[in-house]
């Protein structure tokens, strides 16, 4: 069992609330949340077709941003910026010091920035976590614990939680991004070579899933669309993505939804017809499963 006290010290004792934080536009920043020489969380909404500020990571720090929408992701490199894909629901970028990240939003979503700096890993920083959080990709993060303290930050820095209450949840959620950068390190040196679906059929699957969402999509569907049989097809795309098929198919439906829900007045029976759900219940089981929340509750709290 994962022990938050045996992977973790406490978070600075000195603890207050702030709202904005410095290179962040202050017209989508909803509210953020920071501690005395701690991390610092902020969330910005996002709009479709809104390109982010290129903001650096500041000296000393890294910055965790997890998204909720669509979005592309690139990272500036000398004069060049590079792409580093499509960043959805369930992925995480860590940039490491003075990197600069930019967002270009596909949709209407949110984003929660997390600045964590180096004073607080302390000696908690190991070569296997260090190795992962430099290497500038999208690493998903297909663990149920995970996402659900990130669901509660966000909405508790939504809500305008006092940061004192919020101290034990970024402290909870930052120890977890520990454990899970050691396995995942340990994982890949005892395996190495590991196979996995090659980025650009995963890219394949996506758009089919994209797509048809409002249809129903089978694993032969997927497969198909990557290009290889389903027998071999499954395993390899949980190799890649951290997820079975099935998971991700729910995860782009709830993603959907969302979307839905952001831009249409639609009542919720349409919402869940639209994202590809068979019944209303249906919809609402998967949605609070996946997002820890209602679809009417999620809806409500994101309505101005």
């Amino acid at each position: 069992m994962f022990s938050v006290s045996s992977q973790l010290e406490s978070v600075p004792k000195s603890v207050r609330r702030h709202v904005s934080a410095a290179a962040l536009d202050p017209s989508t920043v909803a509210r953020g949340l920071t501690s005395f020489d701690g991390p610092v969380a902020v969330v910005c909404r996002r709009s479709a077709g809104e390109v982010g500020e290129s903001a650096p990571t500041p000296n000393a720090s890294v910055v965790l941003r997890f998204f909720f929408g669509r979005c592309r992701l690139s990272v500036n490199v000398g004069s060049q910026w590079y792409d580093c894909g499509e960043a959805v629901d369930g992925l995480v970028h860590v940039s490491r010091p003075n990197q600069v990240v930019r967002t270009q939003w596909l949709c209407d979503g949110e984003e929660l920035v997390l600045t964590v700096p180096h004073s607080y890993w302390r000696e908690r920083v190991t070569d296997g976590m260090r190795a992962v959080m430099t290497q500038g990709k999208l690493q998903r993060y297909a663990d149920p614990l995970l996402k659900q303290l990130v669901s509660m930050l966000v909405t508790s820095t939504l809500e305008g939680m006092h940061a004192s209450f919020a101290a034990p949840l970024i402290d909870t959620m930052l120890a977890r991004v520990v454990d899970l950068c050691i396995r995942c390190a340990e994982r890949k040196a005892q395996n190495p070579h590991r196979n996995a679906l090659p980025a650009f059929r995963v890219e394949r699957v996506a758009n089919y899933v994209r797509e048809h969402l409002s249809e129903i999509i089978t694993l032969n569907d997927m497969a198909e669309a990557a290009g290889m049989s389903s027998m071999h097809f499954a395993a390899l795309f949980r190799e890649a993505t951290g997820l079975r098929p099935h998971h991700y198919l729910l995860e782009q439906r709830v993603l959907h939804a969302k979307e839905l829900m952001t831009r249409t007045p639609w009542p919720l029976c349409d919402i869940a017809a639209g994202a590809g759900f068979s019944t209303q219940a249906h919809f609402t089981t998967v949605f609070k499963r996946i997002a820890g929340t209602t679809p009417g509750q999620w809806r409500f709290s994101r309505t101005p």
